[in-house]
């Protein structure tokens, strides 16, 4: 398959308040019946800290999680959207203390059973990576990952899971990226094949 990111806009007002980029993301693949090639496309929103201009937050909906595990949807954005942060480069790369918390909640889930979802992130080294364009263009980039802990009743269900890891490299973006998929989306790893700007 192959996929285009067209940046939109910088300031779209955000479904949880302020302002956000905003990204199409088009994608075409064999996606139809009988590997029948499709288009479709989806809108992903980002945005940097205001006060650390290193540090960017990827928009997320937690809902396939809240379906997982039994716990009211309700009928708001803010009911299963959250920013979570996936790269910050204010805490320092590779350090004891890089890692930082991205999100943390507990949710009453099937038969009041209490469950809490906790993400984390850190930003684990600098490394030099080929991207995929014609040239095999070799690029230093930030890695950066996040993970979930999931605790049911008092219990870890889960532990450590990744859930993205991506290759920044400054003034570009992300170059790669590994998306873990979920109980309702399919992961995905994408590498930079060519920009226009």
């Amino acid at each position: 398959y192959i996929t285009f990111w067209t940046i939109l806009t910088n300031s779209q007002p955000s479904p949880l308040g302020g302002t956000a980029t905003v990204i199409k993301d088009s994608t075409r693949g064999p996606f139809g019946p009988g590997g029948f090639v499709v288009g479709v496309s989806r809108t992903l929103l980002i945005k940097k800290d205001s006060a650390n201009s290193n540090d960017f937050y990827f928009m997320q909906s937690i809902g396939p999680f809240k379906r997982a595990f039994g716990i009211t949807v309700g009928t708001t954005a803010r009911d299963t959207l959250v920013w979570v942060p996936v790269a910050r480069g204010s805490q320092g790369v590779g350090t004891t203390g890089a890692q930082w918390t991205a999100f943390d909640s507990t949710f009453p889930g099937a038969a009041s059973t209490q469950v809490r979802l906790q993400i984390f992130g850190k930003i684990e080294t600098q490394e030099t990576i080929t991207d995929s364009s014609a040239a095999r263009v070799q690029r230093v980039a930030y890695r950066s990952r996040t993970w979930r802990k999931i605790t049911v009743g008092g219990s870890v269900v889960q532990d450590d899971a990744t859930t993205s890891r991506l290759w920044l490299v400054k003034d570009i973006g992300p170059v790669q990226i590994r998306i873990v998929e979920d109980t309702e989306n399919i992961g995905h790893f994408r590498a930079m094949q060519a920009k226009n700007f």
